[in-house]
C-alpha cells in the first residue's frame, strides 16, 4: 500500500500542470513599471575659444623659435632642440585640427535659389493654402520650442557648474602656461645664439618637455569631448560626458529637489546611463550638453493583455500592454525599456483606452466589446520563459517528458506550465528557459613529496649542533697534521669478520688431510696401499708408508 501511494505521488509530482483558461483575455504579469512624467535638465557647456587661440600662440611661439635655430650653428644640440620642436609643433597641429571640428561649417548661401523658388510658387502655385497653413502651424511650434527652451536656459537654476569648471580650470592653466612659456621663448630666442653651454641646452630642453607633456593633456581632453559628442549625437549619456562620481551628486542633487520616490534608485550606478538621455548643442565654438534625467510618477502593475477566444468570441486590446494601479491605468502599444528590475514608460507614449481591460482585472466583470474570431489552425504563444498559451482549434494532441513522458489532450484555450518538462505541440518542441551558472574552481596541481614518492628518502634534516660539539671540531681543525687520531678498536669492525672466516677455511682443509692419512690397521694387514698424488700442488706431496 505504502508503495502504491508513493507511486500515485510521484506521478502527480511529474504530471503536466494545464489549466484552462476561462476569460476572454490573459493577463500576463510583467514586473513593476513607473512612469516618467517630467525631465530635470543639467547644462554643461565646454567653450574651445581658449584652448583654440592658446594652441595658436604656442605654434606660433614654436615657429619663430625654430627659425631662429636656424641662424645657429649646428651641432648636437641644436638639432636636439630641433627634433623636440618638430615634435611638439606637430602635436600642436593635430590638437588644432581636432578642435576645429568641433565647430559648425559657414553653411553656403541660396539666395538666388530661393528666389526662383519664390517666381515659382507666384507662376504655377506649387504651395495650396492648406500645405502654406500646415508648414506654418510647424514654424510656430518650432518658434515656441525655441522660446521653451530660451526660458528653460534663463530659469535654468541646477547648472551642474563643477562640470564646467573642471575644463575651464585646465585651459585656464593652460593659457597661462602659455604666457609663461611665451616669454621665456621671446628671451630665449634672443639668447640662441649664444646656446654652446651645455646648461642652457638642457634648461631650453626642459621647457619644451613641459609643453609636450601639457599638449598631450590637452590632447586627451579633445579625445574625450570627442567620445562624447559621438554619445550625445546617439542621445546617451555615457562617462565621458559625466563621471560616475559627478552623476552621485546630479543624484543627491534631485532627491534634495523632487525626493526620493520621485527618483529612481538602483544597486548600480551604471544603471543610469541607460536611462538618462543626453542632447547636444555645438554653437559659436561652444559645447553643449543637455543632460535629461527622469522624473517618476507613482508605480504601477505592468501586464500584458493577451486575446483567448470563448465560444469562438474574445477581446481584441486595442494597446496590448496595460499599466494598472488600484486609482488609475494606462495602456502602450509596445512594451517599455526595462532597467534592472523596473521599467520605464514616457507618459506621452501611454493612451486611456479600453477601461474596460482594467475593470476584468479588477473585478473579474466584463463590459468589453467581443470579437467573432475562428481559428483554422492551433494557436501557440510562449507567453513568457515558463509558460505556454495554447488555442486548439480541434481536439490537440500535447506530448511531454517531464522526466516521465506523458500523452494529453485539449479542446478548448489552456495554459502549460513548462518547469522541467518538454512539450511537443502540433510537432512543435517547447521547454523552459534554462539559466545554469557554474563556478569555476581554480585548483593548483599538489607541489611537495607525499608518503609515495619515491624521493621521500633523499629529504635531509638537519640537527642542531650544539655549541660543545662546534668546539671540538674547531680543536681537531685547529690541531690538525700534527695530532695523530687514535681509534679504538670496535667489536663490529670488518677485519675480525675475514679473520674468522680464514680459521674456519684452514680447520676445514686440515680436517681434510686427516680424512687422507692411512689408518693404523692396515698397517698391520699389510696390505699395500698406493697413495694417490693429490691434484694440487699447493699443498706439497706426501711419502708412502712401505
Amino acid at each position: 500500500m505504502k508503495g502504491l501511494l508513493l507511486l500515485v505521488g510521484l506521478c502527480l509530482i511529474d504530471a503536466l500542470k494545464i489549466n484552462k483558461v476561462e476569460s476572454p483575455i490573459l493577463p500576463v504579469h510583467i514586473g513593476q513599471v513607473n512612469i516618467i512624467l517630467s525631465k530635470h535638465t543639467f547644462l554643461y557647456h565646454i567653450n574651445l575659444t581658449t584652448p583654440e587661440l592658446s594652441l595658436i600662440r604656442i605654434k606660433n611661439s614654436l615657429i619663430k623659435l625654430n627659425n631662429s635655430l636656424d641662424f645657429k650653428t649646428n651641432n648636437h644640440y641644436s638639432i636636439l632642440l630641433k627634433n623636440k620642436i618638430s615634435n611638439v609643433l606637430s602635436l600642436t597641429t593635430t590638437a588644432l585640427e581636432k578642435v576645429n571640428i568641433f565647430f559648425e561649417r559657414p553653411r553656403i548661401k541660396r539666395g538666388f535659389i530661393n528666389a526662383v523658388g519664390k517666381i515659382q510658387k507666384w507662376l504655377f502655385g506649387t504651395l495650396d493654402s492648406d500645405d502654406e497653413k500646415h508648414f506654418k502651424s510647424y514654424l510656430n511650434i518650432l518658434n515656441e520650442n525655441e522660446n521653451n527652451l530660451n526660458n528653460d536656459m534663463k530659469n535654468q537654476q541646477s547648472i551642474f557648474k563643477q562640470f564646467s569648471n573642471t575644463y575651464s580650470k585646465t585651459f585656464r592653466n593652460l593659457n597661462e602656461n602659455q604666457i609663461n612659456i611665451s616669454n621665456q621663448i621671446k628671451y630665449l630666442s634672443t639668447e640662441i645664439k649664444n646656446i654652446i653651454d651645455l646648461n642652457q641646452a638642457f634648461s631650453f630642453s626642459n621647457i619644451i618637455d613641459n609643453l609636450l607633456i601639457v599638449l598631450h593633456s590637452v590632447q586627451n581632453i579633445l579625445n574625450n569631448i570627442e567620445t562624447a559628442i559621438s554619445f550625445a549625437k546617439l542621445n546617451t549619456l555615457h562617462s565621458s560626458i559625466v563621471q560616475p562620481s559627478q552623476l552621485e551628486i546630479m543624484l543627491t542633487k534631485l532627491i534634495k529637489i523632487y525626493g526620493k520616490s520621485k527618483v529612481p534608485v538602483f544597486q548600480n550606478i551604471m544603471s543610469y546611463y541607460s536611462l538618462f538621455s543626453t542632447q547636444l548643442i555645438i554653437k559659436n565654438k561652444i559645447v553643449l550638453f543637455k543632460i535629461h534625467a527622469p522624473i517618476m510618477s507613482s508605480k504601477y502593475e505592468y501586464f500584458q493583455i493577451f486575446p483567448v477566444p470563448i465560444l469562438n468570441r474574445t477581446i481584441i486590446p486595442t494597446h496590448p500592454f496595460l499599466l494598472l494601479n488600484t486609482e488609475d491605468y494606462w495602456t502602450t502599444s509596445e512594451r517599455c525599456p526595462d532597467v534592472e528590475d523596473w521599467y520605464f514608460c514616457l507618459q506621452r507614449n501611454l493612451h486611456k483606452q479600453q477601461p474596460c481591460l482594467a475593470t476584468i482585472i479588477r473585478t473579474g466583470k466584463n463590459h468589453c466589446v467581443t470579437t467573432q474570431l475562428h481559428f483554422d489552425e492551433t494557436s501557440i504563444s510562449q507567453i513568457n520563459a515558463n509558460e505556454l498559451l495554447v488555442i486548439p482549434s480541434r481536439r490537440t494532441t500535447i506530448k511531454s517528458s517531464c522526466p516521465i513522458e506523458g500523452i494529453y489532450e485539449i479542446c478548448e484555450p489552456s495554459t502549460i506550465s513548462l518547469d522541467q518538462c518538454k512539450v511537443a505541440v502540433d510537432g512543435k518542441t517547447f521547454q523552459a528557459e534554462q539559466t545554469t551558472h557554474e563556478e569555476f574552481v581554480f585548483i593548483l596541481p599538489e607541489i611537495g613529496i607525499t608518503s609515495s614518492s619515491a624521493y621521500k628518502e633523499q629529504i635531509l634534516h638537519v640537527k642542531r649542533i650544539d655549541e660543545q660539539g662546534i668546539n671540538q671540531i674547531n680543536s681537531v681543525i685547529n690541531n690538525l697534521g700534527t695530532t695523530e687520531l687514535v681509534t679504538q678498536p670496535n667489536s663490529s669492525h670488518p677485519w675480525i669478520n675475514t679473520t674468522f672466516f680464514i680459521i674456519i677455511l684452514i680447520s676445514g682443509t686440515c680436517f681434510f688431510l686427516y680424512l687422507k692419512k692411512p689408518s693404523k690397521r692396515s698397517k698391520t694387514v699389510g696390505i699395500e696401499q698406493k697413495i694417490i698424488e693429490p691434484l694440487f700442488s699447493a699443498l706439497g706431496r706426501e711419502e708412502s708408508c712401505n
